[in-house]
């Protein structure tokens, strides 16, 4: 048996991003011809650009919160980590 794990946290979130499986469908396949080509593009960035504009938000929230220090000294000294 394997005796070497590595344990970390792990965030999955899954979300219903409304009108995105309408918009997917409308695909049927990667443009060819170039009059296809905006409609296609205006697609991909509706639905992609808004999980992308979410994946970005979740990874600024986490590095900010990730690089915080907070105030305590105020705490009583049993309460502060000292890091």
């Amino acid at each position: 048996m394997q005796d070497n794990f590595y344990f970390t946290d792990y965030l999955i979130v899954y979300f219903d991003v409304l009108g995105q499986r309408e918009s997917l469908r409308r695909i049927k396949q990667i443009p060819i011809a170039e009059d296809e080509q905006k409609e296609f593009l205006d697609l991909v960035r509706d639905s992609l650009g808004k999980v992308l504009a979410l994946r970005d938000g979740f990874s600024n929230f986490f590095n900010a919160a990730e690089s915080y220090t907070p105030n305590t000294s105020s705490c009583h000294q049993n309460f502060a980590q000292n890091s």
